[in-house]
């Protein structure tokens, strides 16, 4: 039977008010709408794994934590515990003013089908598996026209050797990221972290957001996207983020896209991103399409390390007036990249900086195709380690003009068309 539990938890209810239940659960049910408040900071002693401290399980919710702090109390080991549960198919939720975590299981879960969601001014601190996870069903209905601002997902653990999650988002459409940060969420040396993770998501809009200091053994990644389509990131930085793995597929990368088509990059900046032993890339593009613009790749670290690398199937992306300098390749056979081209076709790289790429080989621009189809036409490198362009054509020329360093009357007079190589 259902009792109801008095805890030292007051709820300021406006318009409403709800029940604590203790049957198998702890769970606060917030189960009709209107407006709600918790009125003090909770710590909470599941006994049953797959709880929550809230659920939510109807439309019309705002839930205002009031800057107070819910987590899972110290010592309490119950897995699966989340802070708060959105359940399916409910609309127009708002949650807004809290701290969330320590808990075992995810920070903040929207089950498959919700839609008008919006969460602020939130921070989600040690969750062990998933900071915030909006869980759009890929045979279901997903998850659509969601806000997320001002929310910060920060050490995300892991558990029982899954990946850690700043913010996971499956199957979700028509939505907005603004200000949030997912740093240190780090999986240790079990599995991979990443900071923001979009799987098979369309039409989003993603602003003046950071992953920073993302870990894991086989991946370390800032942003990932996986089968998504339509999405702009402008202002983003992913940075210091880290991998561990020896293999050489091991990869610490700021922004990743798969099979994705129409993403696009506006004054985004991947830096410092490392794995001493395998992979330190700023971004990187495979088998799809996108645009990349003013956009800085620098300093990342690795055994194979670049600013920018397009490969697989990519087709017809553009990476224009963007920095791609300083990336450093560790290792008696490593290899460091501006811009590394690995069979791309039809992608037109113009207006780049590619300096001070080094290692035992470095390189400003380098196209592994030979008869490219790529279009590269006003690239500047300077002082790389072994070349500035390493672009073969046996049909035709390629379009490059080589001057010392200091002597620059030989460019002086150059097309604005021409690739330029110093050093």
């Amino acid at each position: 039977m259902k009792k109801i539990l008095k805890l030292l938890v007051i709820f300021c209810v406006i318009t409403s008010s709800i029940e604590i239940i203790n049957s198998e659960s702890i769970a606060s049910i917030i189960d009709h709408p209107g407006t709600f408040g918790l009125g003090i900071s909770f710590q909470a002693n599941p006994t049953d794994p797959n709880d929550a401290i809230v659920r939510i399980t109807s439309n019309d919710v705002l839930l205002d934590l009031s800057s107070y702090k819910y987590s899972q109390a110290s010592g309490n080991t119950v897995g699966g515990f989340d802070g708060i549960f959105i359940s399916p198919g409910l609309k127009n939720v708002h949650i807004m003013n809290g701290i969330i975590g320590p808990v075992t299981g995810r920070g903040i879960y929207i089950g498959d089908g919700c839609s008008q969601i919006l969460l602020e001014n939130i921070v989600i601190q040690q969750s062990a598996t998933t900071g915030i996870l909006l869980d759009g069903n890929l045979t279901g209905t997903g998850i659509s026209t969601f806000k997320i601002k001002n929310c910060a997902i920060l050490t995300c653990t892991g558990s029982s050797g899954n990946p850690a999650y700043g913010m996971r988002i499956i199957n979700g459409s028509n939505f907005r990221l603004e200000m949030c940060v997912c740093n240190f969420n780090d999986a240790g040396i079990s599995t991979s972290g990443f900071g923001f993770s979009l799987e098979n998501c369309s039409n989003g809009n993603i602003l003046d957001s950071t992953a920073a200091s993302n870990g894991g053994f086989s991946y370390g990644i800032g942003f990932t996207l996986n089968q998504c389509s339509i999405c702009a990131f402008t202002n983003c930085a992913s940075l210091n983020n880290i991998a561990r793995d020896i293999s050489l597929t091991s990869s610490a990368i700021g922004f990743l896209m798969n099979q994705c088509n129409g993403i696009g990059f506006i004054n985004c900046k991947a830096v410092a991103n490392r794995n001493v032993s395998a992979n330190g890339i700023g971004f990187q593009s495979q088998n799809g399409t996108a645009f990349i613009n003013g956009c800085f790749g620098q300093g990342n670290i690795g055994k194979t390390a670049a600013g920018f690398i397009l490969t697989g199937t990519e087709n017809g992306t553009t990476i224009e007036n963007c920095q791609a300098s300083g990336n450093i390749a560790i290792g008696a056979s490593g290899k460091s990249f501006g811009i590394l081209l690995d069979g791309s076709r039809n992608c037109i790289i113009d207006n780049n900086n590619c300096n001070r790429n080094t290692g035992i080989e470095g390189y400003g621009l380098r196209d592994t195709t030979t008869n490219t189809t790529n279009l590269i036409y006003g690239n500047v490198t300077f002082l790389n380690t072994t070349t500035g362009f390493d672009v073969t054509r046996t049909v035709g020329t390629f379009p490059v003009l080589y001057a010392n360093v200091g002597d620059f009357s030989a460019i002086q007079n150059a097309s604005e068309y021409m690739n330029v190589a110093i050093g």
